[in-house]
């Protein structure tokens, strides 16, 4: 098999598409994925990676979505649509229940 057209799913992190992921609990508990004030909601679970699907996808039909992954013992994240049909809220860091995944 040529080696050249081989593909790996996940390549050690793409520096420019990749960037360390943020995380804050709604009021309900859950976890959500934040990002350039815009909030994500957990989509599906797969083995290696997490999709995560706008939070307004319910309300507005907001089709923005993001995946992460781990790399190097972090949680990395990566924007797969960015197309919000809504503005982005003014989150609060001092008030959302904020963690970041940093070592």
């Amino acid at each position: 098999m040529n080696s050249s057209k081989m593909m790996p799913c996940f390549s050690l992190v793409d520096p420019p598409s990749f960037r360390a992921a943020q995380f804050g609990y709604t009021q309900r508990g859950k976890m959500m994925l934040l990002y350039d004030g815009f909030a994500y909601i957990k989509d599906r679970d797969a083995r290696n990676s997490c999709n995560w699907k706008c939070s307004l996808a319910g309300k507005r039909k907001c089709r923005a979505r993001a995946v992460t992954k781990t790399a190097f013992g972090r949680q990395m994240m990566k924007i797969t649509n960015p197309n919000h049909n809504h503005d982005r809220k003014a989150y609060r860091f001092d008030t959302v229940n904020l963690f970041s995944d940093k070592k």
